[in-house]
């Protein structure tokens, strides 16, 4: 008898397709009816294991079993499995629309200028320059000379043309020289090539012309205690200008000089020293004019 209304309560029961133990089943489905749930396409069993409810789901491949500890979360799980057909389609994948996003006008990346800086130009003769420089001199007869030279010059094509006219006299020399003056002048003409080196130009030249020694013998009678000679000259130089402004240079010069007496006047008996025959220069002085 009581199994009868057992098996008649359970297949009463809201769900109709839980089976299991009665009492569970029952329990269950008087929660669920509580509740609202229509669960008649749910297959599934309900049983104890323990201390625990099973709550078996049928009807798919693979049985979904849950195990709780209590009816009302039993009847939650069967909640969520009569559910299904709504929650279904909200749980179904959906393409998802692609956005298209305008993208934003990249600005074109800063213009970059770049400022070559200029190397100044070598320097350079052009037009005309003026120069003039303070000298030392050594000579082959030991003596030692000091002097001045004073010029200019003019560009003609890769060469600068030189006129120049130099001033000297005998500063020291042998014992024997003691009371003796001699000074000298010369006018010459050359030309120099000129070549840049670093900041400034190098210049090698040549120049050639006739000058003047004159010689006296310190004496109450100096009119009657002096000679004088003359001849060609003969000289090549290298001198290195150094800009220092766009119109001023600095001069270093080195020069080797050759001489020729082919003239003598004496007004003396007394026997002179002769005239050197090589004299080694060194200048120092300014250069002025188009330089760059």
């Amino acid at each position: 008898m009581m199994l009868m209304l057992a098996t008649r309560a359970a297949n009463a029961a809201p769900c109709g397709g839980l089976h299991g133990e009665a009492g569970l089943v029952s329990a269950v489905g008087d929660l669920l009816e509580q509740r609202g749930v229509n669960c008649a396409d749910v297959r599934g069993e309900v049983r104890l294991d323990g201390a625990s409810i099973v709550v078996t789901r049928e009807g798919d491949t693979i049985p979904v079993e849950r195990r709780v500890a209590d009816l009302a979360t039993a009847a939650t799980v069967i909640e969520s499995w009569s559910d299904r057909n709504a929650s279904d389609p909200l749980l179904a994948s959906h393409p998802i629309p692609a956005i298209v996003v305008a993208a934003a006008p990249v600005a074109p990346p800063p213009r970059v200028v770049i400022v070559e800086r200029q190397a100044p130009p070598p320097p350079s003769f052009h037009g005309s320059q003026l120069f003039a420089a303070a000298e030392t001199s050594y000579a082959n007869d030991r003596t030692t000379w000091a002097g001045a030279q004073v010029g200019g010059c003019v560009v003609i094509g890769p060469l600068c043309a030189e006129a120049s006219v130099r001033f000297a006299n005998v500063i020291d020399g042998p014992a024997f020289w003691t009371g003796l003056d001699r000074r000298s002048i010369e006018v010459l003409i050359g030309g120099d090539v000129p070549i840049s080196v670093g900041a400034g130009l190098l210049l090698l030249g040549f120049g050639g012309g006739t000058g003047q020694v004159h010689t006296r013998v310190d004496s109450r009678d100096d009119h009657r205690m002096a000679s004088e000679t003359g001849g060609l000259r003969a000289e090549v130089h290298a001198a290195y200008a150094y800009p220092l402004t766009r119109s001023i240079a600095l001069d270093l010069a080195f020069s080797l000089d050759l001489t020729q007496a082919t003239r003598s006047e004496k007004t003396t008996t007394m026997p002179l020293p002769d005239e050197p025959l090589l004299l080694a220069r060194l200048g120092f002085g300014l250069r002025w004019g188009h330089l760059q």
